[in-house]
């Protein structure tokens, strides 16, 4: 919020549109800018590279679908004219690092349950406090097992179940406590697929293996048919299947000296991001400092 702010008064000051200033202040892509190590991307001012660098052309795509230009021009018209009333628009990108920069933190736990009436109960470290954080928890457990969200159900925090938790600070309770659900949710899924394959995977004339079983809606597509949840959830619990599972995050690739204050303290390149960020639709009120 500090260096927005700083932009919108430097903006004002010279009389300037301040998404010009904070093109004028984006990473360039100019060569005596890229160093060898950096690739296509630039180093910032703490030693790291910052990967997949598209925030020009991804501005300009904003900028251009949004008709910025036009309404800005039809908002400061209509500003001229009203003495009382006043409006505004501001197209304003940020860059904002997303873990601890103390490295050991950046880990999370979780329990997923499933119940033989195909109900889910989650049990994760991080703390709810309004940001929504349940929700998306909820929403990646019932994506992975194909379910509706009113299935799902997540449980207070509690170390008894989820120990060592970190703080949920650092716009990480999302990913870190999310990425722990689905992992405990995929080893249930994997093994109820196994299950699913092995008991119906031949009907029709198919040779469904594990990894051609479809969770979605409720249901479980298999053996050229669809079978509810409940149902598969129940006969696996007759079969001795593991309805339950713990799931385990750590953020890859982080690093960070205090002492130079150099390092690579958040998640940036595209593998790192395909393993730590996701999704979602975003619940409407997310603290940006716990999401």
């Amino acid at each position: 919020m500090c260096s927005s702010d700083l932009i919108d008064s430097v903006a004002r000051r010279l009389g300037l549109d301040p998404l010009a200033v904070r093109r004028a202040n984006f990473y360039g892509t100019d060569p005596h800018n890229v160093t060898p190590e950096a690739g296509n991307g630039v180093v910032t001012p703490y030693g790291q590279v910052v990967d997949d660098n598209i925030i020009h052309e991804l501005v300009d795509e904003l900028a251009a679908s949004s008709d910025y230009a036009a309404r800005r021009a039809a908002i400061a018209e209509f500003n001229a004219t009203s003495p009382v009333l006043k409006k505004g628009l501001a197209l304003t990108p940020l860059k904002f690092g997303i873990s601890f920069n103390v490295v050991h933190l950046n880990q999370a736990g979780a329990l997923v349950h499933v119940y033989t009436d195909g109900s889910v109960l989650v049990n994760h470290g991080g703390t709810e406090m309004g940001q929504g954080l349940n929700t998306k928890v909820a929403q990646v457990v019932a994506h992975e097992l194909g379910l509706p969200l009113a299935r799902v159900r997540c449980s207070a925090t509690d170390t008894h179940k989820v120990a060592n938790t970190s703080a949920t600070a650092a716009s990480t309770g999302s990913d870190l406590n999310g990425k722990a659900a689905q992992d405990a949710a995929r080893q249930i899924r994997e093994r109820l697929a196994a299950f699913a394959a092995a008991q119906w995977g031949s009907l029709g004339g198919r040779s469904d293996l594990p990894q051609d079983v479809l969770f979605a809606n409720g249901e479980v597509f298999v053996g050229g048919q669809a079978i509810a949840f409940a149902e598969v959830v129940n006969l696996a619990y007759l079969a001795r299947v593991q309805l339950w599972s713990d799931g385990f995050y750590a953020t890859p690739g982080l690093s960070w000296d205090r002492q130079t204050l150099q390092g690579h303290p958040s998640t940036t390149s595209p593998t790192e991001r395909r393993s730590a960020k996701w999704w979602w639709t975003p619940s409407p009120a997310k603290a940006a400092c716990c999401a």
